[in-house]
């Protein structure tokens, strides 16, 4: 029996360890593998995926890990999908429990390497995801990956037209042709998904007046939006010393001094609004902005497409 990490393993589920287990000492995620139950109890979600993964790498030496489980370990915000499975591609194999396996071959430039983990490459990792899901959460990725280099835009320019005609290419296609460097947070990327898919009009993000900037801006309706996530109020590179009370004063004044330069109105949404995205409607319809177009949905449904 060794340990790495927080992860028992076993080279087989000796007696001891599954009876700490039925008393709630062990949890056990993967065959022979082990963890205290109190640091899985503790653990955020991302943390418990990897090591789900890294117990599943123990069997299955040679796997991939692509999909969400590759990018939480490149290191990609994960806000929104799907963590419960681990993911891996592979040529063969089936899908049990709760491991999935993707079967399709691999290139060896798809594949990188992640504290001695087999990845998808940040790109096929991206691709993976805005083949399957929706483009408010598929986007979440997809702008960190521009913002940090990971990725740039001609490469997801080549890819998408490459994968247009394949089962999930419009979704594809227009996930990479909404990604945008300059958002600067998951809350902003998700919130910008919501507002595309539901047929608002596009927002010029990051917009400067004088020495305040917005998170979006439709300089057309006079309205600018700002997603405040707790970030804001919690971490010390924003709050500089101030208490949340401070913030919310500061952010007030922010908020008139554009009001009397250039005549903006303002809507502001929190993470509840934009996950439940028909809060986020409402903000927005209620703030004076029309839906420009149908929603992406409506959109594929008239094409008789499969998103």
């Amino acid at each position: 029996m060794r340990v790495l990490d927080e992860v028992i393993f076993s080279d087989r589920d000796s007696r001891g360890l599954r009876r700490a287990a039925e008393r709630g000492e062990l949890r056990r995620i993967g065959r022979g593998s082990y963890v205290e139950e109190s640091e899985w109890e503790a653990a955020p979600l991302e943390r418990r995926h990897l090591l789900k993964a890294q117990a599943l790498e123990r069997v299955r030496p040679h796997a991939v890990f692509s999909h969400e489980t590759a990018a939480v370990l490149l290191g990609l915000p994960v806000l929104g999908l799907r963590l419960a499975s681990v993911h891996v591609t592979s040529p063969s194999g089936r899908s049990s429990g709760d491991v999935i396996v993707h079967r399709r071959p691999l290139a060896d430039e798809e594949v990188v390497t992640v504290g001695g983990l087999a990845v998808t490459h940040p790109l096929r990792t991206v691709t993976d995801i805005a083949l399957l899901r929706p483009l408010r959460t598929s986007l979440i990725p997809l702008d960190h990956a521009l913002r940090s280099g990971a990725l740039t835009t001609a490469a997801l320019q080549e890819t998408a037209a490459l994968l247009r005609h394949t089962r999930g290419g419009l979704r594809l296609d227009m996930a990479f042709g909404s990604a945008d460097a300059r958002s600067e947070s998951p809350g902003e990327s998700l919130s910008r998904g919501v507002i595309i898919e539901l047929g608002f009009p596009l927002p010029e993000l990051q917009v400067t007046f004088g020495r305040d900037r917005v998170d979006f801006d439709w300089p057309e309706y006079e309205l600018c939006g700002e997603f405040d996530g707790q970030q804001k109020y919690s971490r010390s590179q924003y709050t500089r010393g101030r208490s949340p009370e401070q913030i919310v004063i500061s952010e007030k004044q922010r908020e008139d001094g554009i009001r009397l330069r250039v005549g903006r109105r303002f809507a502001r949404w929190d993470w509840s609004d934009a996950h439940g995205v028909v809060g986020l409607r409402d903000i927005l319809l209620l703030a004076g902005l029309p839906r420009a177009r149908k929603s992406v949905a409506d959109i594929w449904h008239r094409r008789g497409a499969h998103p």
